[in-house]
């Protein structure tokens, strides 16, 4: 009996693991200057009660050690880890401001788990239980929210050229970085995420040398991969907006 009690306990121990891993996960990260933001953001989690039913995964741009050791003791919940940026080319340095390190981690988070990923910035207060996001996330394969400058302000014409975006998008409203996630089980939006990441490794793709000065790098590589799979109707994005004033923020 012992050998299929064994074998049992084996399958139980790897179907629990399964579970974990396909257990929603949600990214977010900062260097010193947003460490309070950062436990600000934490905090919220607890008071929403977020930090028990989603995977955390916090990601240290920079932090002192007294900070990233603050935060391990107050929210034990939470898995930190180094970005190694000496790993990845030099426009992706934190000084750079290309924030081509955003998709990378998106996308390695996604290889990892295999489950659904949602990347919230450090200044981010949580106020519900966040199952919003992840039902967009779970019908459309990604959730966003719509800023309000228009694609073509936001990016520069070298961007838009590298990676060949028609004129015809360059109306449409910006989609923010600050909040995106992906559905791996959605096979575009899984596409959509590893075209951002290929990207933001080409210094051209993501942040020319003397870019515009409202280029937002990593944003406008997203909105215009997002709104030209929309285009061949690949992917159907969602309208929430993140601008308060708007009827739907």
């Amino acid at each position: 009996a012992l050998p299929w009690g064994a074998g049992l306990w084996q399958s139980i121990s790897s179907m629990l693991t399964n579970l974990s891993q396909k257990r929603p996960v949600i990214i977010t990260g900062a260097d010193q200057a947003y460490a309070r933001t950062l436990w600000q953001f934490l905090r919220s989690a607890e008071r929403a009660q977020v930090s028990a039913t989603h995977r955390w995964l916090v990601y240290d741009l920079g932090l002192s050690l007294a900070w990233r050791d603050r935060l391990t003791r107050d929210f034990p919940w939470i898995t930190v880890r180094s970005f190694d940026f000496s790993a990845y080319p030099p426009h992706l340095a934190l000084e750079r401001r290309s924030y081509a390190w955003k998709p990378v981690i998106i996308d390695e988070v996604l290889d990892e788990f295999e489950a659904p990923v949602l990347w919230l910035d450090s200044a981010t207060i949580a106020k519900s239980d966040l199952s919003e996001p992840f039902a967009i996330m779970k019908k459309y394969g990604v959730v966003t929210l719509k800023g309000k400058p228009a694609l073509g302000d936001h990016c520069d014409p070298r961007v838009l050229k590298e990676l060949e975006v028609s004129p015809e998008l360059l109306h449409l409203p910006e989609r923010v970085a600050g909040v995106v996630g992906f559905d791996p089980s959605h096979a575009v939006a899984r596409e959509i995420c590893q075209a951002w990441a290929r990207h933001a490794l080409i210094e051209s793709h993501i942040m020319p040398p003397d870019a515009m000065e409202d280029h937002k790098p990593e944003q406008a590589v997203l909105s215009a991969l997002l709104y030209t799979a929309e285009a061949e109707g690949l992917i159907t994005l969602n309208q929430d907006e993140v601008d308060i004033s708007s009827g739907r923020p």
